[in-house]
């Protein structure tokens, strides 16, 4: 009876790594990224943006909800390629941070701060997008926009927190 309970005990210990250990090799998630959205660079980017805020600024509604879901998109996955090039810093242990030279560690921080304006400006399509939805009385898909911009808005950014529950409040009649 010991003797089974310990092959089963090696079984299902042999079987386990199997299924928690990421693949190497997997790059299907970003391929699908890539296939969906290209590659992004900075300034396709950053010209999304600016084409999304003319049509929002001249109260195309329609055309801008449009635009800011497909700028949304762009913006997070240029902000996680971005990102991408810290991954080995991130996932360093404490003692190799700590060893980090701090002249590298500056230029580091120039990369994360580029990652976090998009997404900053992810957040801002979201919230744009949810609005464009609200002017054209279309609460059923402007509320769960305007939800998520409230769940990915950072608290220090009262503005768009503030414009997001004005809508909020205003599509519940609170």
């Amino acid at each position: 009876m010991k003797k089974l309970v310990g092959i089963i005990v090696l079984a299902v210990a042999l079987s386990v790594p199997a299924f928690t250990q990421e693949n190497p090799f997997d790059i299907s998630a970003s391929q699908k990224e890539i296939d969906e959205y290209g590659v992004p660079t900075v300034s396709f980017v950053e010209q999304m943006g600016k084409k999304c805020d003319e049509l929002y600024d001249k109260g195309m509604w329609k055309e801008a909800a449009s635009a800011y879901e497909l700028y949304a998109k762009n913006a997070n996955w240029l902000a996680n390629l971005i990102a991408a090039g810290l991954d080995p810093y991130y996932s360093a242990s404490y003692d190799h941070k700590k060893g980090f030279p701090q002249s590298e560690l500056m230029q580091l921080i120039k990369y994360e701060k580029k990652a976090n304006y998009f997404k900053y400006e992810r957040n801002k399509a979201i919230l744009r997008q949810g609005i464009c939805y609200f002017k054209l009385a279309d609460n059923k898909t402007a509320l769960p926009l305007i939800v998520k911009a409230l769940d990915l808005i950072q608290i220090d950014d009262k503005e768009q927190w503030t414009e997001a529950r004005n809508v909020l409040y205003q599509i519940v009649q609170y």
